[in-house]
């Protein structure tokens, strides 16, 4: 009997995007990810600058969002970015010096700051080690945002990753994930825009879940197998939302937060991160 030849299994491709509270993007591959990623963003720029005047883009610098930033650095589709009316804002930090190449700051100031052309003084970073670091940011939040009209005192765009161990921008499934209520308004209300995350190490400052659920838009990236089962495990809350409550569920797995008020949440996926469909059952 001779040997069997080998042979290489198709990767699964999901007919349809995974249903999830929010709008899915769906692309076949991370390329064509990132392509409707930037399209978006930059569209939203635009339309921003036209109706307020500038455009506030926040971003939690981690490695999932890297080619992305490094994409709209190079890419001539996206050489008219508004950079210039753009006030560019970390979701959060970590709790190392400024030179400290692990800092959220210092991967966007390396991949963005630095060949955009945003004046420098429209990149706001989070000063982590600072011992009022949540105030010092709130307090820049508001100045910025609080000159626009009630209501548009928000941001405008925040990007966020998702990975395979359910970590949202820097946010781990932990006791407590910051969700809460929220009055609905922006940098003129009075609702906590910043907090420093408990039990984190290095410790953490970064935006706060309400705050962020203010956003005009929401964008979530979920790129690759790896991730695959955090996207399913985000596919079965949404199947099974009529069954519980918003309460600790939501504190253990912070992407289950994400709820905006008064805008959109948009998940960016690819096929290889698409859980497979469930099975219909035996008829």
């Amino acid at each position: 009997m001779s040997d069997s030849l080998p042979i290489e299994l198709a990767p699964f491709t999901p007919a349809s995007p995974p249903r999830l509270n929010g709008v899915v993007v769906m692309r076949d591959d991370h390329d064509a990810l990132v392509d409707a990623l930037l399209a978006d963003l930059f569209i939203h720029a635009r339309n921003c600058v036209r109706a307020f005047g500038d455009f506030h883009f926040a971003v939690s610098g981690t490695p999932e969002a890297e080619p992305f930033l490094r994409r709209l650095m190079y890419d001539l589709n996206f050489r008219d970015f508004p950079w210039v009316r753009t006030r560019l804002w970390m979701v959060d930090e970590v709790a190392l010096p400024a030179h400290d190449e692990r800092g959220r700051a210092a991967v966007v100031r390396g991949l963005v700051l630095e060949h955009s052309g945003i004046p420098r003084e429209q990149f706001h970073a989070i000063d982590a080690l600072s011992p009022t670091a949540s105030e010092e940011y709130q307090a820049d939040l508001r100045q910025h945002l609080g000159w626009r009209e009630k209501g548009h005192d928000r941001l405008d765009f925040v990007l966020l990753s998702l990975t395979e161990d359910g970590v949202l921008g820097a946010r781990r499934p932990v006791a407590s994930a910051g969700s809460g209520g929220h009055d609905g308004v922006g940098a003129s209300g009075k609702s906590l825009l910043v907090e420093s995350i408990p039990g984190t190490q290095p410790p953490l400052v970064a935006l706060t879940v309400p705050f962020i659920n203010a956003s005009r838009v929401i964008a979530v990236i979920a790129s690759g197998p790896a991730v695959r089962p955090s996207v399913a495990r985000l596919v079965a809350d949404t199947r099974g939302s009529g069954d519980r409550t918003a309460g600790a569920a939501e504190s253990q797995w912070p992407a289950r937060a994400l709820s905006p008020m008064a805008g959109e949440l948009r998940w960016y996926l690819d096929k290889a991160a698409c859980p497979e469909p469930p099975s219909a059952p035996p008829g």
